[in-house]
């Protein structure tokens, strides 16, 4: 892609430079343990590009990998939290595997780092992520969820007590 597609591509109308976190979610089946968060993309659906899945879902992948009971325990946990969020998002940019990191990348680097080391007491590495175990990764993942989402079971306690209790009909597609 050019830097003039790009440039287009960011510029050629007013956007918000956001998407929203949408809640977990989870392709498993057969030989298939993806564990995800799905993206509503907003103002930048447009810019979707995924030739090999082009009606794909947006997402973050969480994990992808061998091990369905993990999975599922993973996607469990998630769900206990409101992880509806608006995220901020950079615009663009062209990415090569070896060019040099630029500043925004950095900032998100040392975020990770400084999160890695206070809930881990070490630095990052693939090695060290591989050797935990499945409980502990689960209570890692837990305290850094409790950290930065509300428990839906805690936003709930938001309302006052008459209105948890109220029976309300569900909306459907034929109202």
């Amino acid at each position: 892609m050019s830097s003039y597609t790009l440039s287009e591509l960011n510029h050629h109308k007013a956007r918000e430079w956001c998407v929203r976190l949408d809640g977990a979610g989870a392709f498993i089946g057969g030989k298939q343990n993806t564990v995800i968060i799905r993206v509503d993309l907003l103002d930048l659906s447009d810019l979707f590009f995924k030739p090999d899945f082009r009606e794909g879902t947006p997402h973050l992948t969480l994990y992808d990998g061998p091990e369905q009971a993990y999975a599922n325990s993973l996607l469990r946990l998630l769900y206990r939290f409101d992880l509806t969020e608006i995220v901020f998002v950079s615009q663009l940019q062209k990415i090569s595997p070896k060019a040099p990191t630029s500043g925004s990348f950095a900032i998100i680097y040392n975020d990770f780092y400084d999160t890695f080391h206070k809930y881990l007491a070490c630095e990052p590495s693939t090695e060290f992520v591989r050797s935990l175990d499945t409980d502990r990764k689960l209570k890692t993942i837990e305290m850094i969820l409790k950290q930065n989402f509300k428990e839906l079971y805690d936003r709930l306690n938001t309302y006052p007590p008459s209105d948890q209790q109220l029976t309300l009909p569900f909306r459907n597609d034929e109202e």
